[in-house]
C-alpha cells in the first residue's frame, strides 16, 4: 500500500525544471535561484560516485550526468554525510532532481524501508509523472497518485509488495497493450527479459493514452519505473506533421510563385515549383531581380517592418528575359531563423492589358461614333457626358441644345415643345425622364408626326448614371406591318391546305399555330408534349431536332383527336421565326399505309409460300413420273390377282401387296396433285359425310394406339362447296399426324374432331390432340414444304404444306395453335353454300356399257407396263396389238383399230406428235385415241391433255379404271 505522507519530510529535497532548465518548485530552502542554484550546491559536495568536486570538469559533468532522467548518484557532503541524487522524467519533457540522505548505515536506512518510503513519497507526491519504487525483489514499495491515476485499470492491484510481474500481467490481461494481444504470456516474458534498465520506451495503450515508460536501477538493487503521459504531445506532434505535410502539399500544388530565403545572404531554402518554373533553380533571391538597385530598397522597406506589399520592380525569368513585377514578402520565423517568405507576380499582362485599355478607350470612342443608332451617356446628374454624331442628327429638333452637361430633363421639354410629337408620344416621353420607372433597362417607340418611327432605350449604368441610345426604326415597323399582313395570307392558306402542320416554341414546347387539318384530326391542344402517347420518345426527337435542326420521316405514336393512339410519320424542321427558335412539324396519318403495308405483306407471303409449292410441284412431278411405270405394274398385277385367285391363303398375301400398292398410289396420287396447282372440282359436299369418309380410311392406325377418339359434328350445318377427294386426303393426313403423336400416349392419348357454325355463317372444323403440342419457335414454319420434325424415314415433310394448298385453294382457311390443357388444335373455316349456288356434278357418271371383242393397239416404251395393259384388256375380251415406241406403231396404222391407247413422253416420236401425225393422215382414227401417262403434272402435258379434248388415265393404272375408259370410249 502506498506510505503515508503526513510526516515530517525530514532531509530528502527535490527540484523540478521545464526542459530549459527553469525552475518551477521545489522544496523550502532548496535551490531557490534556479540552475545556478543546483551547480552551488554540486560545488558544495566533497564528491560524486567517488569523483572529487573540485577536479577540473567534474561539476558540469555531475550537472549532465543528475539531469538525465533514472540518474541514481551517490554523494558524500564535506562533512562526510551520504546522499543519494536522483532524477526522473516528468510532463512537456521537463525533469526533476531529488536528494535523499544516505549516511546511516545501509542495512537500517535502505531505501525501501519506512522512514524512507514515507520521505521519498512525499518528494514526489507533487510531480506530474507516474512514478513507483520496486525493491531488489521486484515488488512494490513506494508510488504516487499519478502513477494509480495512470494505471487506473489495474488500480486495485497497486498496493504495496504486489510483484512487478504481477503488474504486466494484469496490464496484458486486461488488453492495456495492443501488441500483447493474443500473445500476453510471450509479452510479459519480454519485458522481465529486458530487464530494469531502458529508457523512454513508449506503449500506445489500448484506452487511447500514449506513454514514455522508463525502468532503472537503483544503486540499493531495486528499480524506479516513471511514466509520463506524452499522449498530447504525440497528438501535437502527429498534427504538427500532418500541417506540415498538408502545407507542403498545398505550396507543391500553388500556382503562386513562393519563395523562402535567409536575409542576408538570400540564400533560397525553398521554392515553389511555379517559382522554379519562372526563375529556374537559382540559389539567392536577389537573382530574381534585374538590378541590385532595387534589390537593396526592396531589402530596405522588408527590414524596416517586417512586411512588404507590391514593391514594382524589373525581375528577371530564367531565360533571363526581363518583364515587370509585384514583389511581396514578411519575415517569419522558420525553425528559429528569422527568413523571408516572398512572392512575386508577373505583371507582364497586367501591362498589356493597362496598354490595352487605352487602346480599347479609343476604339470604343471611335466604335460609338461609328454606331447606326444614336447614343448618349448620362451622369448620376442626368447631366450629358457624351455622344454622338448619330445622336444628334436623330434627335435634329433638339440639336441645337446638345452641350456637355445639359440637363435630360431640360432635352425633353424641349423635345416637347417642338411639335414634332403626338399626344401619346409626349406621355412616353416624359415617362422615359421619370427615374423611378426607369431604375430598371426600359425601351419606348415613339412615332413622330411626320411618320417617322424611333426607339429609344434607356438603361443605368454602374455609377447610377444611364444611357440613351436611339434608332431610327420606320422601315422596321413598314416590315412589320407587310409580315402581319403576309403571315395573315399565309395563315389562310395553311388553314385551307389539308395537311396536319404544328408550329410551337423549341424551348418550351407551347404550340403557337394548328392547321385546320391538325385540329380535326388530332385536336387543339396548348402544349406539343399533350400530343405524345409516350413522352420517352418525344423528348428523344425533341432533343434531336435541337442537336441537328430537324427530323425527317420518324414513325411517332401521337394522340388523335379522341385521345386514341395513332401512327404518324413525322417531319420536323427548327426556323427562325421572329428571332426566337420555332419547331414546325408535319404529321403524316400512317393509318391507311400501315393497313396497306400489312396486306401487302400478306401478299408476299402467300406468293412466297406459292413459289415454294411450285418448285415442290416440279419436284413431285419428277418422283411421280419415275415412280408410275413400275408401281402401274405392281397395282395392275396385284388387283388381277386379287381378281383370279381363289386360294385364300394367297388371296391373303395378295390382299397384303395391293394395299402396299394402294397406298403407294395414294402417295403419288397426293404428289400429283400438289403439284398440278388446278383448281378444285368443286361441289355441293357435306363436310361431315368427308370426315367420315377420313376416319373409315384413315382412322385404324389412330384407333390401334389406344388414344380416345371422339367426333363431334354439328348435324344442322349447311353444305360447302368443295372437292371431297381432296378434303378427304386433308383430314386423312391430320388423323395420320396425331396417330404418330399419340403412339407414346397410349391409353391416354385423345383425339377428336368438332364441326360448328360460326358467328359469321362459316363451318368450322377443330381438329385436337393433347400429344406435345408445337414449339413456339417452329409454329410459323409447319405449313412448309418438306419442313418436318419427324426422324429421317418417319415424314416427308409435305403433308401439312398439302394441306394448307388445298384448304387456300377451297378459299377457306387453316391455322394452328397449342391448347392450355395441352396438345395442338388445327382450326379450318370454310364458307358455306348459299341456298342458290351453282354445283357441280353430284358424283361420278356410271360407266357406259361398250363394246366387247373390239381390237385395242396398246402404244408404250416400257414393256411391263404395256405388256400389263394388253393383259387386262385381253382378260376383257379385246385382241391386243402392242408397239414399244411411235415409229414401231405407226407401221400398224392404219389399220382396223376400235381403240388406240398411248403413252405421252416415249422416245423418239412422242404421244403428243403421234396425235399430230393421225391428225394429219388418218383423222378419224383421232376419236379412237385415249391416253395413259404418268406426267399430267407437267404444265405442258396438262395444257394439251385439255386442248386434245382426248380421255386419259394417270398412271399407277388400276384394272377397273382402265376397263371403264375403254368401255366408254367403245361406247
Amino acid at each position: 500500500m502506498q506510505p503515508n505522507t503526513s510526516r515530517n519530510p525530514g532531509p530528502t529535497r527535490f527540484a523540478e525544471f521545464d526542459a530549459a532548465h527553469r525552475l518551477l518548485r521545489a522544496t523550502p530552502g532548496f535551490l531557490d535561484d534556479g540552475t545556478g542554484g543546483v551547480a552551488s550546491f554540486v560545488k558544495g559536495l566533497a564528491s560524486v560516485d567517488g569523483d572529487a568536486v573540485t577536479a577540473p570538469g567534474v561539476v558540469d559533468a555531475v550537472l549532465a550526468r543528475w539531469r538525465t532522467p533514472g540518474a541514481n548518484l551517490r554523494a558524500r557532503t564535506l562533512d562526510g554525510d551520504a546522499l543519494l541524487l536522483c532524477s526522473h522524467e516528468t510532463a512537456a519533457d521537463g525533469y526533476c532532481l531529488l536528494v535523499a540522505d544516505a549516511s546511516q548505515p545501509e542495512e537500517e536506512h535502505r531505501l525501501e524501508s519506512s522512514e524512507s518510503r514515507w520521505l521519498l513519497a512525499d518528494a514526489l507526491r507533487a510531480l506530474e509523472e507516474a512514478f513507483a519504487l520496486f525493491d531488489e525483489d521486484g515488488r512494490l514499495i513506494v508510488w504516487n497518485e499519478r502513477y494509480r491515476e495512470i494505471n487506473s485499470a489495474i488500480a486495485e492491484f497497486i498496493e504495496s509488495g504486489v510483484h512487478w510481474e504481477t503488474l504486466l500481467r494484469e496490464m496484458a490481461r486486461r488488453r492495456l497493450v495492443p501488441h500483447a494481444e493474443g500473445r500476453e504470456a510471450a509479452w510479459v516474458a519480454e519485458m522481465l527479459r529486458a530487464g530494469e534498465n531502458f529508457e523512454n520506451f513508449e506503449v500506445n495503450r489500448t484506452d487511447g493514452m500514449c506513454l514514455s515508460v522508463t525502468v532503472h536501477p537503483t544503486t540499493l538493487g531495486g528499480f524506479i519505473v516513471s511514466e509520463v503521459d506524452v499522449t498530447s504531445r504525440k497528438l501535437a506532434e502527429q498534427t504538427a506533421r500532418e500541417s506540415e505535410q498538408l502545407l507542403s502539399k498545398t505550396l507543391e500544388a500553388s500556382p503562386a510563385n513562393l519563395c523562402m530565403s535567409r536575409i542576408g545572404s538570400g540564400e533560397v531554402i525553398y521554392r515553389s515549383p511555379a517559382c522554379a518554373e519562372l526563375f529556374g533553380r537559382e540559389t539567392s533571391a536577389r537573382d530574381q531581380f534585374a538590378n541590385g538597385v532595387e534589390w537593396a530598397d526592396f531589402l530596405t522597406d522588408l527590414l524596416a517592418s517586417g512586411r512588404v506589399r507590391d514593391f514594382a520592380a524589373t525581375a528577371r525569368n530564367a531565360d533571363d528575359q526581363e518583364f515587370p513585377a509585384l514583389f511581396s514578402a514578411q519575415i517569419v520565423d522558420y525553425r528559429g531563423e528569422d527568413v523571408v517568405v516572398s512572392s512575386v507576380t508577373d505583371m507582364t499582362e497586367q501591362a498589356r492589358a493597362r496598354r490595352e485599355l487605352a487602346d480599347a478607350n479609343t476604339r470604343l470612342n471611335d466604335a460609338i461614333e461609328s454606331l447606326d443608332e444614336g447614343f448618349a451617356l448620362y451622369d448620376a446628374d442626368e447631366k450629358l457626358v457624351l455622344w454622338n454624331r448619330r445622336y444628334a442628327e436623330l434627335n435634329a429638333h433638339v440639336s441645337d441644345r446638345l452641350r456637355k452637361g445639359v440637363a435630360y430633363g431640360e432635352l425633353l421639354d424641349a423635345a416637347i415643345a417642338s411639335g414634332k410629337l403626338g399626344q401619346r408620344d409626349i406621355e412616353r416621353t416624359l415617362q422615359s425622364g421619370d427615374p423611378e420607372i426607369n431604375r430598371a433597362p426600359r425601351r419606348y417607340e415613339f412615332e413622330h408626326n411626320d411618320g417617322k418611327w424611333f426607339s429609344v432605350s434607356r438603361n443605368p449604368t454602374s455609377e447610377n448614371g444611364f444611357v440613351i441610345t436611339r434608332l431610327d426604326i420606320t422601315e422596321r415597323k413598314r416590315a412589320e406591318a407587310a409580315e402581319r399582313e403576309a403571315d395573315d395570307l399565309l395563315r389562310r392558306v395553311l388553314d385551307a391546305c389539308p395537311v396536319n402542320l404544328l408550329m410551337c416554341r423549341s424551348d418550351d414546347g407551347r404550340v403557337i399555330y394548328h392547321s385546320a387539318n391538325t385540329v380535326e384530326r388530332f385536336g387543339r391542344r396548348e402544349w406539343v408534349s399533350d400530343y405524345w402517347v409516350d413522352v420517352g420518345p418525344g423528348l428523344d426527337m425533341a432533343r434531336d431536332i435541337q442537336a441537328q435542326g430537324g427530323r425527317d420521316l420518324r414513325l411517332f405514336d401521337i394522340k388523335g383527336a379522341d385521345d386514341t393512339p395513332v401512327r404518324v410519320e413525322l417531319s420536323s424542321r427548327l426556323i427562325d421565326y421572329r428571332g426566337e427558335p420555332m419547331i414546325v412539324s408535319h404529321a403524316y396519318d400512317m393509318t391507311d399505309r400501315i393497313a396497306m403495308e400489312e396486306e401487302l405483306n400478306r401478299q408476299r407471303d402467300m406468293l412466297h409460300q406459292s413459289e415454294k409449292l411450285s418448285a415442290l410441284g416440279e419436284l413431285l412431278a419428277g418422283v411421280a413420273h419415275e415412280l408410275n411405270n413400275p408401281l402401274s405394274v405392281v397395282v395392275g398385277h396385284a388387283l388381277m390377282l386379287q381378281e383370279e385367285i381363289s386360294d385364300p391363303a394367297l388371296l391373303g398375301r395378295t390382299d397384303k401387296i395391293s394395299a402396299a400398292a394402294e397406298r403407294c398410289s395414294r402417295i403419288v396420287k397426293t404428289f400429283l396433285a400438289m403439284a398440278r396447282q388446278r383448281p378444285a372440282k368443286l361441289e355441293r359436299i357435306s363436310i361431315n359425310t368427308v370426315i367420315e369418309t377420313a376416319m373409315d380410311v384413315a382412322g385404324y392406325g389412330l384407333r390401334g394406339t389406344g388414344a380416345h377418339v371422339s367426333l363431334d359434328l354439328a348435324r344442322d350445318l349447311p353444305p360447302v362447296m368443295g372437292d371431297s377427294d381432296q378434303l378427304a386426303q386433308v383430314f386423312a393426313n391430320l388423323i395420320v399426324n396425331a396417330e404418330h403423336v399419340l403412339v407414346a400416349l397410349g391409353t391416354e392419348g385423345a383425339f377428336s374432331i368438332h364441326t360448328h357454325l360460326s358467328g359469321d355463317g362459316r363451318v368450322m372444323i377443330d381438329v385436337e390432340d393433347n400429344g406435345p403440342g408445337i414449339p413456339e419457335q417452329i409454329r410459323g414454319r409447319i405449313f412448309e414444304p418438306f419442313f418436318t420434325t419427324k426422324a429421317i424415314g418417319e415424314g416427308t415433310g409435305i403433308g401439312l404444306a398439302f394441306c394448307h394448298r388445298i384448304i387456300d385453294t377451297h378459299g377457306g382457311r387453316i391455322s394452328v395453335m397449342n391448347r392450355a390443357q395441352g396438345g395442338a388444335r388445327f382450326s379450318i373455316r370454310l364458307d358455306a353454300c348459299g341456298p342458290h349456288e351453282a354445283v357441280g356434278p353430284s358424283g361420278a357418271p356410271e360407266p357406259a356399257a361398250g363394246h366387247r371383242n373390239g381390237v385395242a393397239l396398246v402404244i408404250d416404251d416400257d414393256e411391263d407396263i404395256a405388256a400389263l395393259i394388253a393383259q387386262i384388256l385381253t382378260g376383257d375380251g379385246y385382241k391386243v396389238v402392242v408397239a414399244h415406241s411411235a415409229e414401231d406403231a405407226l407401221d400398224h396404222l392404219p389399220g382396223a383399230f376400235d381403240l388406240i391407247l398411248s403413252d405421252l413422253n416415249m422416245p423418239g416420236i412422242s404421244g403428243q406428235e403421234l396425235l399430230e401425225m393421225i391428225r394429219a393422215q388418218w383423222p378419224s382414227l383421232v376419236e379412237k385415241i385415249g391416253f395413259i401417262t404418268g406426267d399430267t403434272a407437267s404444265a405442258g402435258v396438262d395444257g394439251f391433255l385439255r386442248m386434245a379434248g382426248r380421255p386419259y388415265l394417270e398412271k399407277p393404272v388400276a384394272p377397273a379404271e382402265l376397263r371403264r375408259m375403254a368401255a366408254e370410249m367403245m361406247a
